[in-house]
């Protein structure tokens, strides 16, 4: 099995985040209130991000770890799901930022154990802050009365000012 861990140059490394970070965008156009992205660019999106992840298979500059943690922004649609957008879209960039330093190291590591172990910690790490940042915002909807409700749908009361900041979330134990 060849190596394609290792990029020829940093731009190399630039655009095999691209398809990561183009998926992580798609995915954050779903859910109340309406994303800053349709669901026609999110498509778009998606199908970007698979044109230019084959067309870096295929020049071998990256291999299917790299294609394997593109996977990982719908695991955070699946972890997020129904938390208002104001809070599921910053979550989403945060933890596909964590996938990203994953990807670079396991880019730049010196052996291949070593790279897989930091790429599937990154992994790791993005999926519990996504849960996290999941149950906190749950948490902080309970306390302000939103029962059997989903924040900012239609029929339930919007969340914007009433809430903690979305960075608060994130980071509070």
């Amino acid at each position: 099995m060849e190596d394609n861990r290792h990029p020829r140059s940093w731009s190399v490394s630039a655009a095999s985040l691209l398809p990561l970070w183009l998926l992580a965008l798609a995915v954050s156009a779903e859910g109340f209130p309406p994303a800053p992205i349709s669901v026609q660019a999110a498509m778009g999106l998606f199908l970007a991000a698979v044109a230019i992840a084959m067309l870096l298979l295929w020049k071998k500059w990256i291999g299917p770890a790299v294609v394997l943690s593109y996977n990982i922004p719908f695991a955070f649609l699946y972890l997020l799901d129904e938390i208002s957008t104001v809070y599921k879209t910053p979550f989403i960039l945060v933890c596909t930022l964590i996938v990203s330093v994953g990807i670079l190291l396991y880019q730049r590591s010196g052996r291949l154990t070593r790279g897989w172990m930091l790429l599937a910690a990154a992994a790791f790490v993005s999926l519990a802050v996504a849960a996290h940042s999941a149950g906190n915002f749950w948490q902080m909807t309970d306390q302000l009365g939103y029962y059997q409700c989903f924040p900012d749908a239609l029929g339930c009361p919007p969340l914007a000012g009433r809430g903690d900041p979305w960075w608060l979330l994130l980071i509070s134990l």
